[in-house]
């Protein structure tokens, strides 16, 4: 089973990153797909993931961005990145 990473990720136990558009080439990597990690990258994780598609990828990808900004909750008094300034 294989799926492509759109983020870059940590390597577990260590401080380098696995760049995005990585392909991992793991049976358990449908799970990076079903978090919005990876997309598939094969039929074996397409079938694995049948709620995948492009549209849930895209706004996966916004909230994870959104979080690593600091805009978790998109309230002006809890996101870090609205409280900057103040």
């Amino acid at each position: 089973m294989k799926a492509e990473l759109l983020l870059d990720m940590p390597r577990r136990a260590s401080k380098e990153t696995v760049p995005k558009g990585t392909v991992i080439d793991d049976p358990e990597c449908h799970w990076l797909v079903r978090f919005g990690c990876a997309k598939p990258a094969d039929d074996e994780c397409r079938q694995a993931v049948p709620e995948w598609n492009e549209q849930r990828q895209i706004v996966m990808l916004a909230k994870y961005k959104k979080i690593a900004k600091g805009m978790a909750t998109g309230e002006k008094r809890y996101d870090a990145a609205s409280n900057e300034g103040e």
